[in-house]
């Protein structure tokens, strides 16, 4: 599967990341980032599709015929504690309330961070697991 998928990658792609794996029916479907020096390049993804009963790659998209680019040193980067520091300084956390999808339909008390498209990532308040990706539902 990933020989096929390197027939039609930029000869610069020399690491790619397994992200996720959803099994349907009649197929499996494999996504993959792109990665550069051991980082993930998220907006760079692959998606290869199986036939369960072949075996047989029976489709792929992605971000085929992009341009190979430099990429920013990451020996240069702050440090991630910086990076928390400065997110912590520029976006204040807050109590919220949202849904869940929880099966009893409660809502979950969160601090949050709000993000682009209504997505954002939430610690929730009473057990401090990080809620990622939540929806919020207007």
């Amino acid at each position: 599967m990933i020989e096929h998928l390197q027939r039609y990658l930029d000869e610069s792609i020399k690491e790619l990341e397994l992200t996720g794996i959803k099994r349907e029916a009649a197929e499996i479907r494999f996504h993959f980032n792109k990665m550069y020096q051991g980082i993930s390049v998220i907006d760079h993804t692959y998606e290869v599709i199986v036939d369960t009963g072949t075996g047989e790659v029976v489709g792929m998209s992605g971000s085929f015929g992009q341009q190979a680019t430099s990429f920013p040193d990451p020996a240069k980067a702050i440090s991630k504690e910086a990076a928390e520091a400065t997110m912590k300084k520029n976006k204040s956390l807050a109590l919220a309330y949202i849904w869940n999808g929880t099966a009893d339909m409660q809502p979950l008390l969160v601090y949050h961070v709000n993000k682009e498209k209504g997505i954002e990532t939430s610690i929730e308040a009473i057990t401090g697991a990080v809620l990622e990706g939540v929806q919020e539902k207007r």
